[in-house]
């Protein structure tokens, strides 16, 4: 059915699950983005996964997409290709020249189109567009993950 693949991480006990938007990590659990190009950002929540890992029933959790397509919230419509960053609330802007030189790590997906239905397989839209997950970002969370459970 979903179109990205998804990891379920703590979400803080006062956050709002809100899908398509971008989740910073805080010392235990994800909050929603406050700041632009938000250091620590790690993904974006997904509703259009296809397969997930780290599920538990026990834990307030938001799926965070790491790898394929994922509908997210996008400020405009941008030419496909565009890099895109995290705005001051969770939606996603285009990324401006010192961020795609100087804050590659920031950048959490690519740009490629809006989504024209109403639905996607069941899926309300509400007019979110078509964000592919980036592969350098997800090369550098999985290091920072990586270092973090040493």
């Amino acid at each position: 059915m979903g179109n990205d693949y998804a990891d379920f991480q703590p979400l803080h006990e006062n956050e709002k699950l809100r899908y398509g938007r971008a989740y910073y990590h805080n010392k235990f659990t994800m909050h929603l983005c406050n700041k632009r190009c938000q250091k620590s950002v790690v993904g974006i929540a997904s509703d259009t996964h296809g397969q997930a890992v780290g599920f538990d029933s026990t834990k307030y959790q938001v799926p965070l997409a790491v790898a394929g397509w994922v509908l997210a919230v996008v400020d405009k419509r941008y030419e496909s290709g565009t890099p895109l960053v995290n705005a001051s609330s969770g939606s996603l802007t285009r990324a401006n020249l010192f961020e795609r030189m100087f804050r590659t790590e920031r950048i959490v997906g690519i740009y490629q189109r809006p989504e024209y239905q109403p639905e996607w397989k069941g899926i309300v839209v509400n007019k979110r567009s078509w964000v592919k997950v980036w592969l350098s970002f997800i090369m550098y969370t999985k290091m920072i993950w990586g270092f973090l459970s040493l």
